[in-house]
């Protein structure tokens, strides 16, 4: 499932975009030169891209949802580090929101 949800993830952004898998079950999605509005669109693309798939194993059908956390560089933040803490704090709040949704 993580290999189907990470193509899907890789076609809906844009060519520019750098996506991987972060830990587990978390992927992150690097968006170059775009501002929050845009992180915003893309997020929810792939967010209705991943509810939208049929993945099959074992001869069973899945739904699969994601929440996402969106955040854009503050010049407060000294580190990505602090950029990362900010989106898993919109995560949470999309996790809190009742899932599959995005928060930014």
């Amino acid at each position: 499932m993580l290999s189907q949800v990470a193509a899907c993830l890789a076609g809906q952004a844009r060519r520019e975009a750098c996506v991987g898998r972060y830990g587990g079950e978390e992927f992150a999605v690097v968006l170059p030169e775009t501002g929050l509005q845009g992180a915003l669109v893309v997020a929810e693309r792939i967010r209705a891209a991943v509810e939208a798939m049929e993945p099959e194993a074992e001869g069973r059908r899945f739904v699969i949802t994601i929440s996402a956390g969106v955040a854009q560089w503050q010049k407060s933040w000294h580190s990505v580090e602090d950029m990362i803490r900010g989106a898993d704090e919109n995560l949470y709040a999309a996790k809190d929101a009742g899932r599959n949704r995005v928060v930014g």
